[in-house]
């Protein structure tokens, strides 16, 4: 009897070790991310195509990059992806992709496009010398710069592959429901604003956070969450005040004849604590319902 009365704590046990409690990665991804990663992104697409928004904002939407990938690639990105995942060490970007697709399919429309098809290691490359795509198995594809691909395949059987532990501990502050996502190591990116300019200082406050997180989960509605930790409490207070500002800007910018987003921009906290900053906007279905209308009018 006293076993049997154990019986639901032991099964509720199992039940929380068990529950996810970050970001999933697909692992035949997560196994190959480059040693020297500092930005890591990830989209679910698979999970993505699950919520409302998708279904009715999106599913048949024209979006010309997205059309572009799929003329170049032979890939239908609403159907046959599952999965991305960017990595970049601040210089150069590989995207790592997993889906439905065959290699002898899509040789001829990447040939089509232009591509040459080279080998290195063994494998099949198809690009040129800027860049070029190279497919690990019936699911699991590499994109990027052609040295970037080149320098992934030598380190594929070193052991040295995998998401570095400075970038899990960030992956593992991201919430599990998260479609798309974000984690940010440092590393002194620039994105090359003129100094002097009215952007000239998002330089320096970009290299003044250590590191931060993003994250957006589109069930029911739109929950964002971002935060950075900055080198000092001042750093922190210029990155809060530029984002404040941003949002004050987008509210005084929004036509008088459009209310709901103006709810938008109020939804949007910005809150800092010492060297930290965070960011948090939710937006429920019925909000998003009146303002998408007004964004692709």
């Amino acid at each position: 009897m006293k076993k049997l009365a154990l019986l639901p704590v032991l099964v509720a046990l199992a039940a929380c070790r068990q529950t996810p409690t970050h970001v999933h990665i697909d692992p035949a991804l997560a196994t190959i991310v480059p040693p020297d990663t500092k930005i890591l992104m990830g989209a679910r697409l698979d999970k993505l195509r699950e919520t409302e928004i998708y279904r009715k904002y999106f599913a048949t939407a024209k979006f010309a990059p997205l059309d572009e990938f799929e003329k170049r690639t032979g890939l239908n990105a609403r159907k046959d992806l599952w999965e991305l995942l960017v990595a970049s060490n601040g210089k150069d970007a590989l995207i790592l992709g997993r889906g439905r697709f065959s290699e002898g399919e899509l040789e001829p429309r990447l040939q089509a496009e232009g591509a040459e098809r080279f080998s290195y290691r063994g494998r099949n490359l198809y690009g040129n010398e800027q860049g070029a795509v190279t497919f690990l198995n019936m699911s699991t594809w590499i994109v990027g710069p052609t040295a970037a691909v080149k320098r992934l395949l030598d380190e594929q059987n070193s052991g040295k592959l995998g998401i570095p532990s400075d970038m899990q501990r960030l992956v593992e502050a991201i919430p599990y429901q998260s479609q798309f996502w974000a984690a940010y190591g440092g590393g002194g990116v620039d994105f090359g604003f003129q100094q002097g300019s009215a952007l000239g200082n998002a330089n320096r406050m970009i290299r003044s956070i250590q590191s931060g997180t993003f994250s957006a989960n589109l069930n029911g509605g739109i929950d964002l969450k971002a935060a950075g930790l900055c080198d000092t409490d001042q750093n922190a207070k210029q990155v809060h005040d530029a984002l404040k500002a941003l949002v004050g800007i987008g509210r005084l910018s929004t036509p008088a004849d459009q209310p709901a987003l103006l709810k938008v921009w109020d939804a949007i906290i910005v809150v800092q604590d010492q060297q930290s900053v965070r960011m948090q906007a939710m937006i429920p279905m019925a909000l998003i319902d009146k303002f998408v209308p007004l964004l692709t009018r």
